[in-house]
């Protein structure tokens, strides 16, 4: 009889249909309280672990998308707190 992985909790698959809550990309997991890209859940669990603190050349009016996501860490992080996403929701 094959051994089956139990599922964990924190790495829940998302449900939603709709793209990541801080860049649009094509959403892996509903984990930090938000459904996020495989992208944005590792920036945000590394900006959040190495205590990082970024400075927004543009004074924090960048657009976080698909394609510009890495331009400014500043702002992505900031849109990872504005759609809801918690270190301690992990």
């Amino acid at each position: 009889m094959p051994h089956s992985r139990p599922s964990c909790s924190r790495d829940t698959p998302a449900a939603s249909a709709e793209g990541c809550a801080v860049c649009g990309d094509m959403v892996k997991w509903n984990r930090y309280g938000a459904p996020t890209c495989l992208g944005c859940m590792v920036f945000f669990r590394r900006a959040i672990n190495n205590n990082s603190e970024f400075k927004c050349p543009r004074n924090g009016l960048c657009e976080i998308v698909l394609n510009s996501r890495r331009a400014c860490r500043s702002c992505r992080l900031q849109k990872c707190h504005q759609v809801g996403m918690k270190p301690e929701s992990e």
